[in-house]
């Protein structure tokens, strides 16, 4: 007589210091990897469209002088520096920000040039600096390596998951 598999449900204790322990059960891993899933797309699809902003601008964009309208730095478990500046195309003025490294926010001046790469079709569209080829390969570069540590991230969590599966087999073989 063969019985019916249980269903596992995911218990929380909680403990008097504060911690949540949350036991296995596979609908909470199903939906942690949904979830998972979900942001890999995400990852993909923001370093799909960065990729091909950054080829967009080499490929059709002009070039002009933007002037640094103030700066900002943001800080919280890190830093960020932003220049904020304003171009003009043909009547319209654009206004736009950009994230920039330490020494480029300590070099430069609120009233300063900044040589801004935009589209012709879409002025909205733009980044400072030029566009070329080594900020494309910096660019994609970048994106591949957090495409490969999520990658590493989600074989890890499938890994322990299995491991675990694995070792709660064993002990109710032990048992019965």
């Amino acid at each position: 007589m063969r019985s019916e598999p249980q269903q596992i449900k995911t218990v929380m204790r909680f403990s008097t210091r504060g911690q949540i322990r949350i036991r296995k059960s596979r609908a909470g891993v199903g939906i942690l990897l949904g979830l998972m899933g979900a942001f890999f797309v995400l990852f993909l699809w923001l370093g799909y469209h960065d990729i091909s902003t950054l080829k967009d601008l080499q490929a059709r964009g002009r070039t002009t002088y933007a002037q640094i309208t103030h700066k900002r730095i943001y800080s919280g478990k890190s830093t960020s520096y932003y220049l904020y500046y304003t171009f003009m195309v043909g009547e319209t003025t654009f206004q736009s920000r950009a994230s920039v490294a330490r020494s480029r926010y300590n070099s430069v001046q609120v009233g300063d040039p900044l040589l801004v790469t935009y589209l012709p079709t879409d002025p909205s569209v733009n980044r400072a600096g030029i566009v070329d080829e080594a900020r494309i390969h910096n660019a994609e570069l970048g994106w591949w390596i957090v495409f490969f540590l999520f990658v590493v991230l989600i074989a890890l969590i499938a890994w322990a998951s299995f491991y675990q599966s694995r070792a709660g087999k064993a002990v109710v073989r032990r048992i019965l």
